[in-house]
Parts: structure tokens; C-alpha cells; sequence
């Protein structure tokens, strides 16, 4: 099945704010932007790239509170048993017409990877991150074959 963006879904993504919790508090993220702090936090780490990704609302259709916890439970689980560490985060959107989705930040996950596990999970996008760049919105092809 093929997942269309339109471009009110896609400005959704864009304006979400995707907050990390680290230890020394919450981290945000924000799409074609820097940040010295997301920086110092993949070189703690010891990592040089990381994806926010979440399980909940697939292809943007709102599930209910149980349906994505046990998404992002299995979420959890293939990011473990790929041998990946991550950090629990948030999706936010700044407009509140979207209730916030738990999400993960997969650390030094490469592109490719994230984009099989988003698309295993059914979402349309994530949030892909490189050490000294800008964080990209990287959109997933549903159409597999």
C-alpha cells in the first residue's frame, strides 16, 4: 500500500517539535535546524548519527492510547534485538492539532536502517540526524516490492 504525503501532512511534520529526555533534561529537536546540545549528546554517546522514530498513528491514521503502546512496545523490541541503544522521546506539535506520540531516538542507526525499521512500523517520515548537520525529515516510500 502506498502511503501519499500531502504537503498539510508534510508542514505538520515539520513544525513538530521531537523532544528527547536525557538525563539533564528535555533536548528538542527541530527539522533543518543545528543544535550544538543534540551534538554533544550523539558524541556522549560515542555515536555520529541517531533517527527519531516513533510506532504510534501509522500513515498518520490516530490510533487509540493501548493500539500504540503496543506498537511502540514492538518498536522497542526491534530496536534492542538490532543491537541498537536509544533514548525515549516525544513528538510534539507545537499547534496541539496532534496529540503528542512516544517515540524513540535510535542512536547510530544509519539512514538506510531507519528508513526499514519506519517503514516496518508503518510511518510516513522520520527524523534523521548526523553529527555537525541539520536534523532532515526523511520520508518513507510505503510502496515495497
Amino acid at each position: 500500500m502506498a502511503t501519499l504525503i500531502t504537503n498539510e501532512l508534510r508542514e505538520a511534520y515539520l513544525r513538530c517539535i521531537y523532544c528527547v529526555f536525557t538525563k539533564a533534561g528535555e533536548l528538542e529537536i527541530i527539522v533543518n535546524e543545528t543544535s550544538s546540545a543534540l551534538d554533544e549528546l550523539l558524541a556522549e554517546h560515542k555515536v555520529t548519527s541517531a533517527a527519531f522514530i516513533t510506532a504510534s498513528n501509522p500513515a498518520s491514521q490516530c490510533l487509540g492510547d493501548a493500539a500504540n503502546a503496543r506498537r511502540n512496545e514492538a518498536l522497542r523490541t526491534n530496536v534492542t534485538e538490532a543491537g541498537f541503544s536509544y533514548l525515549r522521546g516525544e513528538g510534539r506539535d507545537p499547534a496541539g492539532k496532534w496529540q503528542s506520540e512516544q517515540s524513540l531516538l535510535v542512536l547510530g542507526i544509519a539512514a538506510a536502517d531507519a528508513t526499514q525499521l519506519a517503514r516496518q512500523h508503518g510511518q510516513n517520515a522520520y527524523v534523521f540526524i548526523r553529527l555537525h548537520s541539520a536534523a532532515k525529515l526523511i520520508e518513507v516510500n510505503q510502496s515495497s516490492g
